[in-house]
């Protein structure tokens, strides 16, 4: 007979919030959260306190509600899209590469860092990069730079 594996209580607890808000169409306060979830506004508001930190969920000026964050959906992103995403992008990437003479990266934001997909790099073309999928954090990268991506759920391209 098997014996059901060990859960881990604060695991099972953070992605029960996480469904709750994806339940509540993106966005709910922790009072809903709470009373949803049967567990107390204290220990709620200190996994949306941890989940916040690490960009999983989000508050936006002005709304009372925690909302799901930039690396939750970057998670369902990366399920099938960040091949798509390189595969679409990839001409256009070369293109600049060619005309710039320079090293071109492909980065997404991940909460509240950035993700890079692809390099092109055409000083030393089969050089491979090490640093693919590195993280950085996107406050002062050159993606974060670029857009705040935060309040979007669909990437906006600009070339």
């Amino acid at each position: 007979m098997q014996t059901a594996p060990k859960l881990i209580q604060s695991v099972e607890r953070s992605a029960m919030i996480l469904e709750i808000i994806a339940q509540a169409g993106g966005g709910a306060r922790l009072q809903a959260i709470a009373a949803a979830s049967g567990l107390g506004k204290t220990t709620v508001h200190n996994i949306l306190q941890t989940l916040l930190r690490l960009g999983y969920v989000q508050r936006r000026t002005g709304d009372m509600r925690y909302h799901l964050g930039g690396r939750i959906l970057n998670l369902a992103r990366m399920v099938g899209d960040d091949q798509a995403i390189r595969t679409y992008l990839r001409p256009a990437l070369e293109d600049i590469a060619r005309a710039s003479q320079a090293t071109v990266w492909l980065g997404v934001p991940s909460g509240d860092e950035a993700t890079y997909l692809d390099v092109i790099n055409m000083r030393e073309p089969d050089r491979v990069e090490p640093a693919l999928y590195r993280r950085e954090p996107l406050e002062g990268s050159a993606v974060g730079l670029v857009a705040d991506f935060s309040h979007l759920r669909q990437f906006r391209v600009i070339l």
